[in-house]
């Protein structure tokens, strides 16, 4: 035992860090704090498993020596040692400095449609006394976004928001206009995007124009096939959208218009997810997003019998995206959550924070308040300034502090701390009363969902890695 060194090996840090699956007579190794996987063979994982196992470090070493050779024993540790030097070595990115690059803009808290679970109370966040933002809010926004970017990044975006955004399409083409003219007197490069229903588009060839011209991407809500879309997404006369939603998508692939995303709601027992996106795929977009209502607004997802439901819908998904990134059809089934959570884990790398809320991206209302995002806006308690009397950094800067996955003590003991980051912090708010509080049915979801795509990458050979 003495000419072992096993100095800098906690079996605590083993417990907390080391996360082991095993399938197909194969084992597998997460190092949560780099977010890192790893083969392992048999003796690592009996090492492994023994230091979280036994009372101490000295025993489990005691106790491998019956059956494992002493150079062995040294080789794995070394290895160990290694992983256990990385994984002490990361810290948090945020260093109490706000850029923000990036702004998504409420140019309408007005809505054509009247979703069935729409968090935004019909587009109008609870602000129904302004409707539409004016241009004198919308430029006073962009001046503050070029003051307040990150000086080393030339890059500003903004997203046109709502409600529908274009009910207010006037004030899109002002504010286009308007950046692009500050972008060029400070040498910076602007990138626009609309988050639309589509039912606004069809027919509309100078909308058309400004969009080819200034390269906007285009992230439109569909909810998969008519049946299903028109119970989730009606008109407020209560009339079906779909058939408009589809006339928009096809008049933008007759102007050849690219970089459109699809983002649908999922309503348990509406539908299954694997029709949706196979719908979605064949409707030509690029990436296609899928989410289930949360229990913001559907309470039947708080049901764990639904939850049930609910996993077994991502299972028949999965097996799916499955077969064709094992056919290399890696383009033939696109669901862009998958897709993110496989690239995630083939570069590693470690997530501190589930989103860019309030550290590089704001929203701003339709009167110019400032909210960390898109789903805060209407709720005062958590506005953070306004584009005339400037932004709170101490309240931004504490949000931002409280929702690092690293300060959240119900965080600290999960193997998905890291690849997850603590979860939205609007869905925790809005479950827990609290931003960095735990939304449970969406932890054990991501659980769920990460193991299979740990294993699912294991699995995979080299080429369709190295193409991720």
């Amino acid at each position: 035992m003495k000419r072992i060194n096993y100095s800098g090996i906690s079996k605590e840090f083993f417990k907390k860090n080391f996360k082991i699956f095993s399938s197909e007579g194969k084992f597998i190794l997460l190092v949560i704090p780099t977010s890192k996987i790893y083969s392992i063979d048999k003796p690592t994982e009996d090492f492994i498993m023994k230091i979280r196992s036994s009372s101490s470090v000295e025993n489990a070493i005691k106790e491998l020596l019956n059956n494992y050779e002493e150079n062995e024993i040294k080789e794995i540790l070394n290895e160990i040692k290694q992983v256990v030097k990385i994984a002490k070595d990361i810290k948090p990115e945020y260093k109490g400095e706000i850029t923000i690059n990036s702004l998504s803009l409420f140019i309408s808290q007005s809505c054509n449609l009247s979703c069935i679970y729409c968090y935004g109370n019909k587009g109008t966040y609870n602000e129904s006394n302004v409707k539409f933002m004016n241009f004198t809010t919308a430029k006073a926004a962009v001046d503050f976004l070029i003051k307040k970017r990150d000086p080393k990044n030339k890059h500003i975006a903004i997203v046109f928001f709502g409600g529908e955004p274009l009910l207010n399409k006037k004030l899109i083409f002002k504010i286009v206009k308007y950046t692009n003219k500050k972008c060029a007197e400070n040498n910076l490069i602007p990138h626009y995007s609309i988050s639309t229903n589509c039912t606004l588009i069809h027919g509309d060839k100078q909308l058309i124009d400004l969009i080819r011209e200034n390269n906007f991407s285009l992230c439109i809500s569909i909810d998969g096939p008519p049946q299903i879309h028109n119970v989730n997404r009606p008109f407020k006369n209560e009339k079906g959208s779909y058939r408009e939603v589809q006339k928009g998508i096809n008049y933008l692939h007759e102007e050849k218009i690219h970089r459109l995303r699809a983002r649908a709601t999922y309503v348990i027992g509406n539908g299954h997810l694997r029709d949706i996106v196979f719908h979605l795929n064949k409707m030509g977009f690029d990436r296609v997003y899928v989410e289930e209502v949360s229990n913001l607004t559907d309470k039947r997802f708080s049901d764990i019998t639904n939850f049930n439901y609910l996993e077994s819908e991502y299972n028949k998904l999965f097996s799916e995206y499955k077969k064709n990134i094992l056919n290399k059809k890696t383009y033939a089934f696109k669901v862009s959550y998958f897709d993110e959570i496989l690239r995630m884990i083939h570069k590693g790398g470690v997530k501190f924070y589930y989103c860019g809320a309030g550290r590089t991206f704001l929203s701003v209302s339709s009167k110019g308040e400032f909210y960390p995002c898109h789903r805060f806006v209407g709720n005062e308690d958590m506005k953070v300034g306004n584009v005339f009397t400037g932004l709170n950094e101490e309240k931004l800067r504490e949000f931002i502090n409280r929702i690092c996955v690293s300060n959240r003590k119900s965080c600290l003991k999960c193997w998905v701390r890291f690849l997850c980051a603590g979860g939205c912090a609007y869905e925790n708010f809005v479950e827990s009363g609290s931003i960095d509080g735990l939304d449970i049915l969406n932890c054990i979801k991501r659980r769920f969902l990460l193991r299979k795509f740990i294993l699912l990458y294991s699995s995979l050979p080299k080429e369709i890695k190295d193409n991720l």
